[in-house]
């Protein structure tokens, strides 16, 4: 029963460490509050090239002045 909850504990802190991981991964795309439009995108990883002209699907929404 102990290796049972061992392998459980242990496929879970996996996953947890992928989500996390996966998350710091997504990209920021910057909305002025005034207009509601695109100001800029802060791509996480390097080899993106997200813009405002092609956002990405999952973003985080930061609203800037």
């Amino acid at each position: 029963m102990n290796i049972l909850a061992s392998i459980i504990l242990g496929l879970s802190l996996v996953f947890l460490m992928y989500s996390c991981g996966s998350t710091l991964m997504i990209p920021v795309v910057q909305y002025s509050f005034t207009t509601d439009q695109c100001v800029s995108v802060i791509n996480s990883n390097m080899n993106d090239t997200y813009d405002c002209t092609n956002l990405p699907v999952r973003h985080y929404a930061s609203w800037v002045r």
